[in-house]
């Protein structure tokens, strides 16, 4: 699961009775999300590029309609 908080980004492992942080990072890092890949005959699945303030990046596979929210909540690239 991710987490969208207002200092930190977050993707969480979640088991039945427990959560941990699998990675962290602080949203002042996040310099924007873009649409990498989107199969327009399913919106259930999308892949989207993270860019970070240090010219790095990442590819981060989402499922479900939620992805599109995502987006709407990170700065876009």
């Amino acid at each position: 699961m991710l987490a969208v908080g207002e200092r930190r980004v977050s993707l969480l492992h979640v088991g039945e009775h427990e959560a941990e942080s699998a990675w962290s990072v602080p949203r002042e890092q996040l310099a924007g999300v873009e649409l990498a890949v989107w199969d327009t005959h399913n919106e259930q699945h999308a892949t989207l590029r993270w860019h970070f303030r240090d010219g790095s990046w990442c590819d981060v596979k989402a499922q479900g309609t939620g992805w599109k929210s995502l987006v709407d909540a990170l700065p876009v690239r």
